[in-house]
């Protein structure tokens, strides 16, 4: 496939590496690529292609589709996203600083945090010591998105403040300085400083402005259990645990008292949260998720992102077992614990589905299954 595109630019792919798989049940899948380009009388060059089976708008510039046994993958060349028109401009030095920054300015620092084909991306921008954040996201999702960021620094809150919204879907906003919880947890194995309290949590989750209720509602993990399992069971070499486990999810889950709908933030791992020492006071990052749920939906998914990282690098968070266990005791007297379980065996699966291997994904369908053990028959 990646050969046959490069080839109508007389271009022969030299060799590939799958990067990333970014599935997403019922939308399509997309795959990333580092590939090397031979080029006659140039270099070889190094390239991210993406191929997608997600929908993409007819003919768009930049994209082939190519069709094959399994159906039609539209193919690109990142920056150049179908669906992000604002990433190319983003990605290069002298188009970002022309579009950002003040004449005389020059971006000195210009990194691809997060990419999501069709979806979103993030980029860290530097100029002169100071950065700021880019959330590239399709233009119709942009309202939205500022809106939830808004809400937030209306409330007083420790977040992300809007420094410009452009209506090609580019949301600029400052950098949060305080450390993610991700953070806190490796430098406190080494230092051996006490960790925060974990009551702040939730304390932190009552205060988000009601009006976060009146948003669009996000679908939560635990109902797309089954969409989760089928991403799941191919990795799992069609194990039927899997199919065991999601109807433990949900029988579960059926049993038990999700609470009220709620202002929630929709993705509370590990490295959305951040803590400042000074204030002792807990902050969110990455807004795109913010809407109503359950506040259990937000406790479980911190609970399994502390699982998970037990096996994705337990030895930079080995004290990430006794912050989930403190967690655990102050989250299960706020919300039903069977529930707040299921709900994490639930983020578990989906973290299983796009898991970077196969080892680490079986990981954690091994921790949603002891999630689960024992809740329901």
């Amino acid at each position: 496939m990646l050969a046959s595109v490069l080839g109508l630019e007389s271009a022969t792919l030299a060799s590939w590496r799958l990067h990333r798989i970014d599935d997403r049940p019922g939308a399509g899948s997309s795959a990333g690529y580092d590939v090397m380009v031979q080029r006659p009388g140039a270099e070889d060059t190094r390239e991210y292609l993406v191929a997608s089976s997600a929908p993409v708008r007819r003919d768009p510039p930049g994209v082939v589709t190519v069709e094959g046994s399994d159906g039609a993958f539209s193919v690109w060349r990142f920056p150049h996203d179908p669906a992000l028109p604002a990433l190319a401009s983003l990605c290069d030095v002298r188009a970002a600083s022309q579009r950002l920054l003040e004449p005389g300015q020059v971006v000195d620092e210009l990194q691809v945090m997060t990419y999501r084909p069709m979806r979103r991306a993030v980029m860290r921008i530097g100029s002169g010591g100071r950065r700021c954040y880019a959330k590239v996201v399709r233009p119709a999702k942009l309202t939205e998105l500022a809106v939830r960021h808004r809400l937030l620094a209306d409330a007083g809150l420790l977040a992300p403040r809007i420094l410009r919204a452009d209506a090609d879907g580019m949301l600029l906003v400052d950098e949060v300085r305080e450390p993610s919880l991700a953070q806190i947890l490796a430098e406190t194995a080494l230092s051996g400083a006490p960790l925060p309290d974990p009551e702040g949590i939730v304390e932190l989750l009552g205060r988000l402005p009601r009006a976060i209720v009146e948003l669009r509602r996000r679908p939560s993990w635990a109902s797309r259990s089954a969409q989760f399992a089928v991403s799941a069971r191919w990795l799992a070499g069609g194990d039927i645990r899997v199919d065991e486990l999601v109807a433990r999810i949900q029988r579960a889950l059926a049993g038990s008292d999700s609470g009220p709908v709620v202002a929630t933030h929709g993705d509370l791992n590990t490295a959305n949260l951040v803590h400042s020492t000074r204030s002792d006071t807990w902050g969110l990052l990455d807004l795109d998720t913010v809407g109503p749920g359950h506040l259990v939906d937000d406790l479980a998914c911190l609970v399994a992102h502390l699982v998970a990282l037990e096996d994705l690098d337990p030895g930079a968070y080995p004290n990430a077992p006794d912050f989930r266990d403190r967690c655990l005791a102050v989250f299960d007297r706020v919300v039903d614990p069977a529930g707040l379980r299921a709900h994490a065996a639930a983020v578990l699966l989906s973290l299983a589905a796009g898991a970077p291997d196969r080892a680490l994904g079986r990981a954690w369908l091994r921790r949603a299954r002891e999630m689960v053990r024992g809740l329901s028959a």
